[in-house]
This record gives structure tokens, sequence and C-alpha cells, in this order.
């Protein structure tokens, strides 16, 4: 179990850290885990915009590819 792999799916699926946060009862801070996650890895994961956070083309999409394939399998 991984919590920061939870949240950043959690915050993929809803397109938004408040949203994913509601939905999800994430208690922490989405925003923060998921920068965490960036900055370990050195990329940007996400993009912001006025409708809420889309994944980025290349490190986003890979990096959510990779989060299913260990919670999931």
């Amino acid at each position: 179990y991984n919590s920061e792999l939870d949240t950043f799916l959690a915050v993929a699926a809803a397109g938004s850290f408040s949203k994913a946060a509601k939905n999800y009862n994430i208690y922490t801070s989405c925003r923060s885990a998921n920068e965490s996650i960036g900055k370990a890895l050195n990329v940007q994961l996400f993009v912001r915009n006025t409708h809420g956070v889309t994944l980025t083309p290349a490190a986003g999409i890979e990096f959510i590819q990779w989060s299913r394939q260990i919670i999931f399998d």
C-alpha cells in the first residue's frame, strides 16, 4: 500500500485536487503528496488549468500507467 500513489491516482481520476480530497476522503493534502512525487522524480505530473488538472503528456501519462500496475497487479 502506498498512500501517495493512491492520492496521485485519485487526483488523476477526479481531475482536481479538491474533488479528489472530497470524493476519496483524502485528508492529507493532495497537492503536497503529488508535488512530493514529482519532486522525487524530478518531473511535472500535472498541468493546472482553470478547470482543474490534467496529466502531463509525457511524465504524467507514463507515471499513471506505472502506478496502476503497482496498485492493481
